[in-house]
């Protein structure tokens, strides 16, 4: 059994499901924090940059929408990493499915987002949201995983949150 194989056994579903709620909240107060930041910038800073990063002339008005949608959907996604972690903690199964629909959606406005950038020639912005958004979904089917489970009553309540054996079919 290679390292990488005992890693992946060593923690339940339910343990890598918190984890990604943990690791989700960090990244969105790190985007909530960007966004703040960002918008409180001197006008002339955030224009210069922004041209220099998508090679090429951009509206102030769009600029600062797409912060301020960032900054709405970190917030939301702050939001819902909270119910996920309630959730499996508490084994609410709905708080679980919140999250499951909420990365749904991120992962449609992600491959839309990624489109729009590929209309615009910029590829390496977009190919990056492509690989950010699989491994995105990667963590969904993790959660869905667990979120099965729960449906299913193969979740015990407990402090050490251990998952019952499979019974044979």
């Amino acid at each position: 059994m290679t390292w990488r194989n005992k890693l992946s056994c060593s923690f339940t579903p339910v343990t890598k499901c918190t984890i990604i709620g943990f690791y989700s909240i960090v990244i969105s107060l790190l985007l909530i924090m960007a966004s703040i930041v960002y918008l409180c910038e001197q006008e002339q800073k955030k224009i210069e940059f922004l041209q220099k990063t998508l090679h090429g002339s951009t509206n102030k008005i769009w600029i600062d929408f797409v912060i301020v949608m960032t900054l709405i959907l970190s917030s939301l996604w702050m939001i819902f990493s909270g119910t996920l972690i309630i959730g499996v903690v508490k084994n609410y199964v709905g708080f679980v499915l919140c999250y499951f629909v909420y990365g749904i959606f991120i992962v449609i406005a992600f491959n839309l987002g990624a489109l729009l950038l590929l209309l615009h020639m910029h590829w390496i912005i977009a190919v990056t949201e492509i690989i950010m958004s699989l491994f995105y979904v990667r963590m969904l089917v993790i959660i869905y995983d667990v979120y099965d489970l729960m449906q299913r009553g193969k979740v015990i309540n407990t402090n050490e949150q251990s998952l019952l054996d499979e019974e044979p079919i």
